[in-house]
């Protein structure tokens, strides 16, 4: 089900409202398709070369994508599965409360996450999203769909209760502009996440040169996280996960 009044034109600011099968923003009149349920939340002017090859290549490999990832645990070649399960259930999620996922994928998050929890997932691949869809269906949940950037986050200011992504951040064109949208939309006093390759940070700093001088091994990394946060918020806190492979960077936004 679509709850409007946590929507918001990313690109505007403005409230939507919805009208048949489109969200209309209340200003600009700007319109967004819901197809399957599903707001379309995305100005394609807005899309990057990254955007585009990312957003091709997911749509290619999800019917096949979790499958993947359980060869990838099983062969100990990829633990985003294992690290995926280990955090959504050392979460302290109580009933009634909004956690927004950022790169849903194919849903395998709804296998962890309890029913009374209002779960909101956004993603760039519609093929992911129909995926996500037809895995939570099948966990007999409901949550909220979206397809919008990491970096333009269809969600109202302060209005959720965990934002967390994982295995997403290195694939954004912008990574601190991601983290920034992931910090405006939590509440003040709630925690942010962001669980990521060790190898996928590393290309992020890279691709920064006032910031990539900072990271030459995955101990810089660490260290240097806290780059990505923006300066107002507190509790900054950077580990290394088991397996050597994830890093995991959490913070708090402050209350107000």
């Amino acid at each position: 089900m679509i709850d409007v009044d946590i929507l918001c034109n990313p690109y505007l600011g403005e409230p939507f409202k919805i009208s048949g099968d489109q969200l209309i923003g209340l200003a600009s009149e700007h319109k967004f398709q819901i197809k399957d349920g599903i707001p379309r939340i995305i100005d394609h002017s807005f899309l990057s070369s990254r955007n585009k090859l990312n957003q091709l290549i997911y749509n290619f490999f999800a019917p096949l994508y979790e499958h993947l990832l359980s060869i990838g645990d099983y062969l100990n070649y990829s633990h985003e599965l294992s690290i995926n399960k280990g955090f959504l259930q050392k979460l302290e999620i109580y009933p009634g409360m909004r956690i927004l996922e950022i790169g849903i994928g194919p849903g395998y998050s709804a296998k962890y996450l309890p029913a009374n929890a209002d779960h909101i997932g956004i993603d760039l691949s519609w093929n992911m999203l129909q995926k996500a869809k037809q895995n939570m269906l099948a966990e007999e949940k409901a949550p909220l769909l979206i397809q919008a950037l990491a970096e333009y986050i269809p969600i109202k200011n302060n209005s959720m209760d965990i934002v967390f992504q994982i295995g997403t951040l290195q694939f954004t064109e912008d990574p601190f502009k991601a983290v920034s949208e992931m910090a405006r939309v939590a509440k003040p006093g709630s925690s942010i996440y962001v669980i990521d390759e060790i190898r996928g940070g590393m290309k992020i700093f890279k691709r920064s040169p006032a910031h990539g001088m900072h990271v030459q091994n995955s101990a810089d990394l660490i260290k240097e996280l806290p780059r990505l946060v923006p300066l107002s918020m507190i509790n900054i806190r950077t580990q290394n996960l088991p397996g050597n492979q994830f890093y995991q960077l959490q913070f708090t936004k402050p209350k107000l």
